[in-house]
């Protein structure tokens, strides 16, 4: 049965809707709000407190876009890592990032099993090319 598109919740009213528009404006308008929101999203996303960043602008055209593009990757392929500290959160995300979700106990069996295979098969694969070479001859 398709799921019925829209919201089950009972639609608010302008008046509604204005308000807490307003009370969210007033909310961000308080710079004590603002500075605790804004770091502890930077906190949660690993981002060093204090790093100045760039706005993102909307592209006007295709061709400034790719041009936009191409001067990001210059930048990205230009920075080293050793001039910036990492944050704790960051080091731990690289970690997990780094290691494997499962590691195998049988994988040291599983490499001999395989490299018998091919030590068997070796032989054959020889065979089977001198009986090709002898038939077109």
């Amino acid at each position: 049965m398709p799921r019925p598109k829209g919201s089950k919740r009972a639609p608010k009213s302008l008046k509604q809707r204005r308000n807490i528009t307003e009370a969210i404006a007033a909310k961000w308008a308080d710079p004590e709000y603002r500075d605790r929101v804004c770091s502890g999203l930077a906190k949660y996303h690993g981002i060093p407190s204090g790093a100045k960043r760039k706005r993102k602008r909307k592209p006007t055209s295709k061709t400034q876009s790719k041009q936009i593009f191409s001067k990001r990757k210059a930048i990205d392929t230009n920075y080293s890592p050793a001039n910036e500290t990492i944050s704790p959160i960051e080091q731990v995300r690289i970690r997990r990032r780094n290691k494997p979700l499962y590691k195998d106990p049988m994988i040291s069996f599983k490499l001999e099993m395989l490299k018998n295979i091919r030590a068997q098969r070796a032989p054959e694969e020889t065979k089977k090319t001198k009986l090709l070479k002898e038939q077109d001859f």
